[in-house]
């Protein structure tokens, strides 16, 4: 048994750098870990574990999206990961069992998460200046943007996997108790997460890492807002530096997105109910979306089923397609057809209807609900503090739950992996957090 709750603890652990070698491997791990803590709950009969609240909420939405596949047009094909994604619940006890039974997690788990930033940096600037790194994995080029991508290869999604686990470095650091004397270590720390997210050129990972800094900002005590103070002076040098070495890079985060909302604007019809995405979104999102919501009103109370998006929107009767004028006036064909939406709430309409879309936004409006009433509470209560720890578990949650950002498949692996793991993780350090309810619910 001790040999189990090992390869649990190394494997949670290990958790984040599995991630960067692709979906594969950490859904694997994931499964091998599911399994052997229903073996250790069943041999042990310490079954209190399946009354995790958390647990019980995921339940229900697995209950909705096998509903969901089983009326769907693909049933076969959906119903196989509706049925599996029971892993993921699972995972939610594997996460509390590791860290409940581990003093040591946070602490080696920063030196891990540090580690894995640290070596990213340095193999991402040597894929700039070399075109090429330590692995012979090629600078990515798409449509003459440069763009670093380091050991995820032509899967463009550094910077999406550095803003989402750099909360859970933040919360690691806290959570060692000698964090006070190595301030240099976090300026460095938050300074190098910029760098990779710039390097990467991916404008959602940007967005949400600010939402990250300006929430702590903002919510946080002194000390950590000085801290974060130098950030924001390296953040703007490490971004004029880089535009003068390589502008590439600004172009892919600025440039391109003013040519897609001058684009929007060109296009708007002022005749048309959906100005809405127009603005916001890109017309290639809008289509998305537009496919996506016609999905949903033939379906609104359980949707299509999980990933039917990518057979359905060639489908007659939710098909998107059209030319739009760019920015040189120069017609443009676009159709609403991929993979998925492209919009985390937009997906789970189409594919869940509206019991799924409720679930998760639920989520999402409860963490919002708490975010909002620590905000009145400091602006009316001068002394009121929360502890820095709960401001960046509430943020590290939020930002993959934000309704305004673009997003992957939210039944892709990987994708899961990394929500799940992160996400989960937040939680359970607010549930177990005394001044959590003292402070937020009182």
């Amino acid at each position: 048994m001790i040999y189990l709750n090992k390869i649990l603890y190394y494997s949670l652990l290990l958790f984040p750098a599995l991630l960067i070698t692709g979906p594969f491997l950490p859904d694997l791990v994931l499964v091998i870990c599911c399994l052997i803590f229903l073996f250790i709950i069943f041999y042990t009969k310490n079954f209190f574990y399946f009354k995790n609240f958390f647990f019980v909420y995921f339940l229900i939405f697995y209950l909705v999206i096998i509903i969901s596949s089983i009326f769907s047009d693909y049933q076969s094909l959906s119903i196989k990961t509706s049925i599996l994604y029971i892993r993921f619940g699972v995972f939610i006890l594997v996460i509390q069992y590791v860290i409940e039974n581990n003093i040591n997690f946070f602490k080696n788990l920063n030196l891990i998460l540090s580690l894995i930033i640290f070596i990213l940096f340095i193999d991402a600037s040597i894929q700039i200046y070399f075109e090429v790194n330590i692995l012979g994995m090629e600078l990515q080029k798409p449509n003459n943007f440069i763009r670093a991508s380091s050991f995820f290869g032509d899967e463009l999604k550094m910077g999406s996997y550095v803003s989402r686990i750099f909360p859970l470095i933040l919360i690691s650091y806290f959570l060692n108790k000698q964090y006070k004397k190595n301030n240099i270590y976090l300026i460095s720390t938050v300074f190098i997460s910029s760098v990779l997210i710039l390097y990467s050129g991916e404008r959602t990972a940007l967005v949400m890492f600010l939402i990250t800094i300006v929430g702590i900002v903002i919510f946080s005590n002194y000390s950590i807002k000085k801290k974060i103070f130098f950030f924001l002076i390296f953040f703007t040098i490490s971004g004029f530096l880089i535009f003068i070495v390589k502008p590439d890079f600004i172009k892919r985060l600025v440039y391109v997105s003013i040519a897609q909302y001058e684009s929007s604007i060109k296009n708007l019809d002022s005749s048309n109910q959906d100005e809405f995405f127009k603005i916001y979104f890109s017309e290639q999102h809008k289509a998305h979306a537009n496919t996506a919501l016609k999905m949903f009103f033939d379906k609104p109370i359980i949707g299509q089923g999980p990933k039917t998006f990518r057979f359905l929107c060639d489908d007659k009767r939710y098909k998107v397609e059209k030319f739009i004028l760019n920015t040189a006036d120069q017609k443009k064909f676009v159709k609403g057809c991929s993979t998925h939406p492209h919009n985390l709430y937009i997906q789970l309409l189409s594919e869940t209807g509206i019991l799924g879309f409720i679930l998760v936004f639920n989520i999402f409006l409860y963490i919002f609900y708490i975010i909002l009433k620590i905000l009145i509470k400091k602006i009316f209560i001068k002394k009121f503090l929360v502890k820095n720890i709960i401001i960046i578990c509430l943020f590290g949650i939020i930002i993959h739950l934000f309704p305004m950002l673009p997003s992957g498949n939210f039944f892709n692996n990987w994708l899961s992996c990394i929500m799940y793991y992160t996400i989960f993780i937040c939680f359970y350090l607010l549930k177990k957090n005394k001044d959590y309810g003292k402070n937020i619910f009182n």
